[in-house]
């Protein structure tokens, strides 16, 4: 509504309701769950409030079905990319002297492995920033936005691939460093991570953010 609408309805003594739009005498407005309704808004939000919908205006939310079917679809396009560009540069490690073959086995997971982390913070750097949308997210019709709706821009898409992979953006370079032990142990503190990705998606009803999303400020949404 237009700075001009608003001045012309607050003179009439009119004002509109926030569920249903209509203009109505100011005085039948009532304000329910921070939203000023008339007496059709009153009855559509209460509904909308016991039945767990999403409210008219409100971002709505993925199912959790939804949303991991996206990221399954995302994980297939990520883990086939860096298979082809890890192994190739991996294997070529078998040239290089070493003093065990296991020795070798080791970098050449720690290649695939920076290779891995690379396409990952590419593939949903780029996607994200330029649509809000990776190829899993197209599928299942979801974006990436921040907190008020608007698009999250390329920065912050970065940074939320950053914060998305987490601690495995170490790991490879453990692995080409030779600390085996300590790469294993560090595979404990993924899993945790990842576990806690899930819990807190789960465990949010009204939202569904995840640990990254509540990192970076930012939220999945369904669109159109």
């Amino acid at each position: 509504m237009s700075n001009m609408d608003i001045e012309t309805d607050n003179e009439q003594g009119m004002a509109r309701c926030e569920i249903t739009n209509k203009l109505v005498p100011e005085d039948e407005l009532v304000e329910i769950e921070g939203k000023r309704v008339c007496a059709e808004g009153k009855a559509k939000l209460l509904d909308a409030l016991k039945s767990g919908k999403s409210l008219p205006g409100e971002m709505e939310r993925p199912t959790v079905l939804r949303r991991f079917g996206c990221i399954f679809l995302d994980g297939i396009v990520v883990g086939v990319c860096g298979a082809i560009f890890g192994l190739v540069i991996g294997f070529s490690m078998f040239a290089v002297p070493s003093s065990t073959n296991l020795d070798k086995f080791y970098r050449m997971q720690g290649i695939a492995g920076l290779f891995g982390i690379l396409i990952t913070l590419f593939y949903f750097g780029v996607m994200h920033g330029m649509r809000g949308q990776t190829l899993g997210k197209m599928a299942g019709k979801l974006k990436v936005v921040n907190l008020d709706g608007s698009d999250i821009g390329m920065n912050k898409a970065f940074l939320r691939a950053v914060a998305y992979a987490g601690p495995q953006l170490i790991n490879p370079f453990l692995l080409l460093a030779g600390l085996i032990t300590v790469s294993q142990f560090f595979g404990i503190v993924i899993g945790i991570y990842g576990l806690t990705n899930v819990i807190l998606a789960l465990i949010d009803s009204k939202s569904q953010r995840a640990l990254h999303d509540r990192l970076t400020g930012t939220r999945v949404i369904i669109v159109d």
